[in-house]
């Protein structure tokens, strides 16, 4: 089909691709308002050492360890141990087991820093979550890397920030985007109309 015969039939049945369009976005808006809400706590973990940093090459070195570590404190995030520790500063409000469904992590290779995320129905919980995982993982991390221990000077701590809280999905972009599918939708039903 050529572009002036797409266009002519597209003239002849706009209403078919109004209705689908039309359809289309009442449909997302009303999924969007009336559909089950969720929101995402995010928090970050800034992982930095102490200790002896005396001279340029030691603080590039620790710089270096805290980099390294950041994939291994994400891994620790997701599982059962910082769920367990952080349900408990929450007085067992919060199972282990949810606070481990919600809660992920992700790194940036060049940054000693982990962003922890948990998704909830509710914006309190979501972040109480990411500030009890953020506990939890310090005190974790405290009991693990104490300097000394391996006969290093330097110590890894961990600083978090407070948690911000969004809502998931944005109802007008949800509804400008099924208004494009309604169109594309609408314009395949007028042109199968037609032949």
């Amino acid at each position: 089909m050529e572009i002036q015969e797409f266009w002519r039939v597209i003239r002849h049945r706009w209403r078919v691709v109004v209705v689908v369009t039309l359809f289309c976005a009442c449909l997302s808006l009303s999924w969007s308002l009336a559909g089950p809400v969720s929101y995402q706590a995010q928090g970050r973990i800034i992982i930095s050492t102490s200790g002896s940093l005396g001279t340029a090459n030691d603080a590039f070195n620790g710089e270096q360890v805290s980099v390294d570590r950041a994939p291994t404190y994400a891994h620790f995030l997701r599982g059962p141990e910082v769920a367990t520790r952080a349900s408990q500063k929450l007085q067992g409000v919060i199972s282990p087991q949810t606070i481990q469904n919600s809660i992920d992590a992700r790194i940036n290779s060049r940054q000693p820093m982990v962003i922890v995320t948990a998704t909830s129905p509710c914006a309190n919980d979501a972040v109480q979550m990411v500030a009890a995982a953020e506990l939890g993982l310090q005190q974790y991390v405290s009991e693990i890397e104490r300097p000394g221990l391996d006969g290093s000077m330097t110590g890894v701590v961990l600083s978090g920030d407070v948690p911000t809280v969004e809502r998931q999905g944005d109802p007008m972009f949800d509804a400008v985007l099924a208004a494009l599918i309604g169109i594309v939708l609408g314009s395949l039903l007028a042109v199968y109309r037609d032949r």
